[in-house]
């Protein structure tokens, strides 16, 4: 169990997100991107939306929104903390 974490976490890291695609429980798909702050996660940025609509077309085009929320509310974090 431990080595399919380190292995999703190591995928996860090298992408700069994930993507949780529906299954027979779930028919919703989520992106994500982490909130780093001093290099390290400390929350994260989704959306969710139905599963089929979570095409590559649809991460390809959110992925960087996302990203770019993420590091301004890092930004706004550690300017706060400081």
């Amino acid at each position: 169990r431990r080595d399919w974490v380190e292995h999703d976490l190591a995928q996860v890291r090298t992408a700069g997100c994930a993507v949780r695609q529906p299954n027979a429980e779930r028919g919703s798909a989520t992106l994500a991107v982490p909130v780093c702050v001093g290099g390290e996660a400390v929350a994260a940025l989704s959306m969710t939306t139905f599963g089929r609509s979570m095409t590559a077309a649809v991460v390809d085009r959110h992925r960087p929104i996302l990203a770019e929320t993420a590091q301004a509310i890092a930004a706004a974090f550690s300017a706060d903390a400081a």
